[in-house]
């Protein structure tokens, strides 16, 4: 591939490789010993070649073994455990409260029930800390919307991340782990001990101008369906977006219109880069264009929050801008590969980020495999040639991103060209459309023939969307995709794009294989599946909800009509096991399971049976004497579901303890698996 052709493109991928070693397997002691001793050997052989250094057969070894330790140090050096002034070195026993003082460094979506904040950690208990905390305050009258940079002093406990209840569930610890914040506050209104405006910071700086400028923009006279587009696409504040016209976006395959990133940032570029073109008439008039375009994409980047995938586009232009300043031919590969190599020392923990990873593939294989599609068919006339490059552009794109999106998302938008070939051309009129919008309504009131034509263009572009999303048959979704098939997947993109590029018998060879790769996983993973047995009691708020899992086939059991909650719970299992069908079968109270006897004990407290039991599932609050059940039964396991109320099930907690039962909670434990 030609890209390991270029010098800094080898390294880059070696500290790359260090952070996921440093995430996936993490040593218990500092490793930066070992990478002083590589830094010594590698320099002592840079003196001993000199000039000549790129013909040693040591040198690039050990430069490529450096960067994978500094990669891994970079990553381990920001764990909680090597930072002595963490919070979670100065934590205390969960049951015991904490006195934090703590700053509003975001403010997240807020649910019907919550709002939720970034804050970062001031003070515990009196000593100097730092640290990011998820902040979750109940919807209360009587406490106001924390603004960032408000300082909050409270005196409440350090909760644990919510880890997933249900198996195939969105692990959100996991999620909130990536973003460096390990712990949850939930404070109720009397737990708040003071409010203070704290010193202003940039990012806070920047919130409040983005709401200064939507509060002026609630007066444009645009809609407010129309008017949350417009926001989401120049100002990056997506809270505002309704789940229905998010989900909508989603299924025709256009989400990352509303996401700003690199699409909007290159958009942006082009445009500024168009109209400070005269400049280059003036002396120095190339360089002052070079600084007034960084200085600009900044502002941009500002205004809208500062959001990853802002800053890493905005970097990545902003190193065009340099290399123009100076005058140097510049390669898209390397920015890409020098933009990407920042953004992993600024937080390594962004290679694990869903954003980073789908952006950066999908630039990469435009830049690196568009070409290759565009030789393929040489239109003569403009308007096809422009169409074809926009069908070589969006395919090449999603081919990028393709694998990663069936693993995290498990839907595929089957009129993503469609969607594309007409919403990207007009994407960059949107986009200085909400520019002047957004400008004009800041500076003064918004006239009448602006507000109407935004109505007009944003609304046709939600009823397009809308349609697209409509066409239920083209979009597939639960489709099961899981990480031992993403790298075969990719295998057969990358190898096939190589040999369309330059066909040979060894390319020919090297695609076939894997192919047959890819279909030899898919063999194994069929087989592993058809002989899995396992029987489950999910975690289900007020609901009993038992299934029983045999190879590919799911048959459930429920009391009442299931809701959706625990409809989604069933299909997230069906998702990641890979199961085809399910059954839905009347509740029993009693069955057997692998040689395990199992009695269903519900409201009504009744169990006509005298025989031990394996285990018993308490489901509805039973109104019974579990130690006379226990001793009539012996069962070794008992299970108490989320249909439960909460005071019965400490008090068979404690019954099973005093007769050495194991008992499993399902809310919090989560679900019980018995394979």
């Amino acid at each position: 591939m030609f890209f390991l052709h270029y010098p800094l493109t080898k390294p880059i991928l070696c500290f790359a490789i260090g952070i996921a070693w440093a995430y996936h397997a993490p040593l218990a002691f500092p490793i930066w010993p070992y990478a002083a001793i590589i830094a010594l050997l590698l320099f002592s052989e840079w003196r001993r070649t000199r000039n000549s250094f790129s013909n040693s057969k040591v040198f690039a070894p050990l430069l490529f073994v450096l960067f994978v330790l500094l990669g891994y140090l970079n990553y381990q050096w920001r764990q909680p455990e090597f930072q002595a002034n963490h919070y979670l070195q100065h934590e205390t026993k969960p049951s015991t409260p904490v006195l934090l003082q703590i700053k509003v460094t975001e403010r997240l979506k807020s649910n019907l029930f919550q709002d939720r904040y970034v804050v970062r950690c001031i003070a515990l208990n009196g000593n100097t800390c730092q640290g990011k905390l998820l902040l979750q305050q109940r919807l209360d009258s009587t406490l106001p919307s924390w603004k960032v940079d408000d300082l909050l002093l409270v005196e409440t406990f350090l909760r644990p991340l919510p880890t997933p209840k249900n198996p195939g569930q969105f692990n959100y610890a996991a999620y909130l782990e990536n973003q460096s914040i390990y712990r949850l506050l939930a404070p109720v209104s009397e737990e708040f001990i003071q409010h203070k405006k704290g010193k202003r910071t940039l990012r806070g700086m920047a919130e409040a101008f983005r709401i200064f400028l939507i509060k002026k923009l609630s007066k444009s006279g645009i809609t407010p369906k129309e008017r949350t587009i417009l926001q989401a696409l120049v100002l990056g504040e997506k809270r505002t977006l309704s789940k229905p016209l998010q989900e909508a976006y989603a299924g025709a395959g256009a989400l990352h219109i509303l996401a700003v990133s690199g699409l909007h940032v290159g958009i942006l570029y082009l445009l500024l880069g168009f109209l400070l073109s005269p400049l280059q008439r003036l002396p120095f008039g190339q360089q002052t264009k070079a600084v007034l375009l960084v200085l600009l994409l900044w502002g941009f980047a500002f205004i809208t929050g500062g959001t990853p995938s802002v800053v890493r586009a905005v970097v990545m232009f902003s190193l065009f801008s340099v290399a123009t300043l100076f005058q140097r031919r510049t390669n898209t590969m390397i920015v890409l590969f020098l933009s990407f190599f920042i953004m992993l020392i600024y937080q390594p923990r962004h290679l694990f980020s869903v954003g980073f990873q789908m952006s950066y593939l999908a630039v990469f294989f435009i830049v690196w495999g568009q070409p290759i599609l565009q030789r393929w068919y040489r239109p003569k006339h403009t308007i096809t040639r422009k169409t074809w490059t926009l069908i070589t552009v969006t395919l090449t794109a999603q081919l990028g991103v393709m694998p990663i999106s069936l693993y995290y998302f498990h839907q595929f938008p089957g009129l993503f060209f469609l969607t594309n070939l007409v919403v990207l051309p007009c994407i960059g009129v949107l986009l200085c459309l909400g520019l002047v919008t957004v400008i004009w309504s800041a500076l003064a009131e918004v006239p009448s023939f602006l507000s109407s034509f935004c109505n007009i263009a944003f609304e046709t572009l939600n009823s397009f969307i809308t349609w697209v999303a409509a066409q239920e048959t083209f979009i597939i979704r639960e489709i099961s995709f899981d990480e031992w098939q993403i790298l075969p997947v990719y295998g057969i993109i990358i190898s096939g794009l190589i040999f369309a590029q330059r066909y040979s018998f060894r390319n020919g060879m090297v695609f076939g294989s894997w192919i047959g790769i890819s279909l030899v996983g898919a063999v194994i993973l069929k087989h592993h599946t058809t002989t899995q047995h396992e029987w489950i009691v999910f975690q289900k708020y007020k609901e009993t909800l038992i299934a029983f899992r045999s190879g590919n086939q799911l048959q459930y059991m429920s009391h009442d009509t299931l809701s959706n909650s625990s409809l989604n719970s069933l299909s997230d299992y069906r998702i990641a096991q890979n199961i085809k069908k399910q059954e839905c079968e009347p509740i029993q109270p009693y069955f057997n399971v692998k040689d395990q006897r199992i009695l269903i004990v519900d409201s009504l407290a009744l169990y006509n049976i005298h025989a031990p039991v394996d285990v018993v599932i308490l489901t509805q609050s039973p109104k019974l004497h579990l130690g006379r059940l226990i001793r009539a039964l012996q069962p070794h396991t008992l299970i108490a579901d989320g249909s439960n109320y909460p005071s019965y099930i400490a008090r068979w907690k404690r019954t099973c303890r005093e007769n050495k039962v194991y008992f499993h909670d399902t809310r919090t434990l989560g679900a019980y698996r018995f394979p």
